[in-house]
């Protein structure tokens, strides 16, 4: 008896643990917005993070070539907390990665972006 109250309350603590973890990559979830737009500062350019099963959606609406905005869609995985690696990205670009410094993110082409309000 005395062994499965002390299972029980092991396994009790362990639920309550885990449950208040955060997943890696959490801080990258949101929108972010692009300042340092070397083209043209009146053209937004914005990434919107979200996750789902475990993957990164990353849309990011840019005003493109043909002077339009444009959506631009890929898929991430955390490799830590502040490093995001593009998976779908053009292979003639080699590996891209978003990483989270100081409350903003870089982008490995160098562009940086910050959290909306």
């Amino acid at each position: 008896m005395k062994k499965t109250v002390v299972l029980i309350a092991l396994s009790f603590a362990a639920l309550i643990g885990l449950s208040g973890c955060k997943e890696k990559g959490d801080e990258f979830i949101g929108t972010w917005i692009r300042v340092d737009n070397k083209f043209d500062n009146s053209k937004e350019d914005s990434l919107v993070v979200r996750r789902d099963d475990g993957l990164f959606h990353i849309d990011r609406k840019h005003w493109g070539l043909m002077r339009k905005y444009e959506t631009e869609r890929v898929q991430a995985r955390a490799e830590s907390d502040n490093v995001l690696s593009i998976i779908n990205s053009n292979p003639l670009f080699g590996t891209m990665t978003i990483t989270l410094q100081n409350g903003s993110l870089i982008t490995s082409k160098g562009a940086e972006y910050k959290r909306t309000q």
